[in-house]
């Protein structure tokens, strides 16, 4: 029997496509996947949102070019710990939030007050400063890396923010082996 090269491919695709559904790395991802239940669904009330929308306005703030709350990483951040992180780091940033909008309801709440003001209680939270502890200042770590991560895997972030060089340096194509000093290759077989 003689294989066409339509068959060997279509073979080789399939044999190739099995041996990645079923190699250990596939089973260890599939093992890690939690189906959420719609009674068990974690959702964050709109005013811790809000809390995050305004510490995503101070972490990246708007330049010349759009800021994380520009592109909305607040709701990246609450997706993220949502269906990623395990619910016990989802408790952390909500109860961390609504501490946050305790701290300032002496005059009115986070989102209402001053940005300096807010600016200074989040410095406070960097630094474990009274009324927080170090527990709200690593929950306030994780909040801002999600921020960040979802910032500059955004569009505007990516595309905006950050500057592509696919050759840093540029190339210089034709130069004087003087120049260079030696050209890499095995000289001994030649």
């Amino acid at each position: 029997m003689t294989l066409s090269r339509r068959q060997l491919i279509k073979q080789f695709g399939v044999s190739a496509a099995a041996g990645t559904i079923f190699s250990p790395k596939a089973f260890a991802i599939a093992g890690q996947f939690r189906e959420t239940d719609t009674a068990e669904s974690l959702t964050m009330a709109p005013a811790l949102v809000e809390t995050l929308a305004h510490i995503a306005d101070h972490v990246i703030p708007r330049t010349d070019t759009p800021g994380a709350r520009d592109v909305l990483c607040h709701h990246f951040v609450v997706h993220q710990l949502q269906h990623v992180y395990d619910k016990a780091d989802y408790n952390k940033v909500e109860d961390l939030l609504t501490f946050l909008l305790e701290v300032g309801k002496d005059t009115s709440s986070f989102p209402q007050i001053s940005y300096d003001t807010q600016r200074k209680i989040l410095v406070d939270l960097e630094q474990a400063a009274s009324p927080f502890s170090d527990i709200h200042r690593d929950t306030f770590r994780l909040v801002k890396s999600l921020i960040v991560f979802g910032y500059y895997t955004s569009e505007p972030g990516a595309t905006k923010e950050l500057k592509y060089l696919a050759v840093p340096g540029g190339f210089k194509g034709s130069v004087p082996l003087d120049s260079v000093g030696s050209a890499f290759s095995s000289k001994a077989y030649y």
